[in-house]
C-alpha cells in the first residue's frame, strides 16, 4: 500500500510497503547519455553535489520537463540539451 509521506516543491516522500523513498514530483522523466567519442574515449562529467558535499563525476544526465516551457519535451531533445550542458 503506497502512502505519501509528505510534499515539497520538487521532491514527495512515499513509503510503499516497507519501503521509504524519494521522488521528483515536478518531472515526466529521466534521462542519461553515455558519451563516446570517435576515439572510443567516455565523455564524464565533474560536478559539486550538494546532497554529498563533494565533487563527483558521473554522465550527463538530468531530468525531462522540469524547467518552465520544457513540459512535453521529448526524451531524445533532454538527452541532447543534458549532453550539450
Amino acid at each position: 500500500s503506497r502512502v505519501t509521506l509528505g510534499e515539497g516543491s520538487f521532491v514527495r516522500l512515499v513509503r510503499d510497503g516497507r519501503w521509504e523513498y524519494a521522488e521528483r514530483n515536478n518531472c515526466q522523466g529521466v534521462v542519461a547519455v553515455i558519451a563516446v567519442t570517435t576515439e572510443d574515449q567516455l565523455i564524464l562529467t565533474e560536478q559539486f553535489r550538494p546532497a554529498v558535499g563533494k565533487i563527483v563525476i558521473d554522465i550527463a544526465a538530468g531530468l525531462s520537463g522540469d524547467e518552465p516551457g520544457q513540459q512535453g519535451e521529448a526524451l531524445a531533445m533532454s538527452a541532447q540539451r543534458e549532453l550539450l550542458e
